[in-house]
């Protein structure tokens, strides 16, 4: 009987650390990701677009995919992730919001956050 109890403790406690988990990488992933870019951009004028593209590739991104693998986010999450790296190719080639940028992404080699 306390052996049943224990290990349906321990099942509760390891579902509740990968929903807070979850939570976490969807709100400091994507605050961290910002902030790189905003430096990338910001400290490199007049650079060309395919630059910032691969610093964003190379130095950003690895920041909202790193916890990626350890846990299965929702829905609502991996859309959160994906307008933030929507977001970024946006603001380097100037589009308005209500914009794809899906043909930029496959211009560049790079897909988009779902297919990552």
């Amino acid at each position: 009987m306390r052996s049943t109890l224990r290990i349906s403790l321990n099942i509760f406690v390891f579902i509740l650390q990968l929903v807070l988990i979850s939570l976490l990488i969807s709100s400091q992933s994507g605050a961290k990701f910002f902030i790189a870019c905003n430096s990338i951009i910001a400290r490199s004028h007049g650079v060309a677009e395919p630059v910032y593209v691969q610093l964003i590739k190379s130095f950003c991104l690895p920041l909202l995919v790193y916890y990626i693998g350890a846990v299965k986010l929702k829905a609502s999450t991996v859309q959160q992730l994906s307008v933030c790296w929507n977001d970024v190719f946006r603001r380097i080639f100037l589009f308005k919001k209500n914009k794809s940028v899906r043909i930029l992404q496959v211009s560049f080699g790079t897909l988009d956050f779902k297919h990552l």
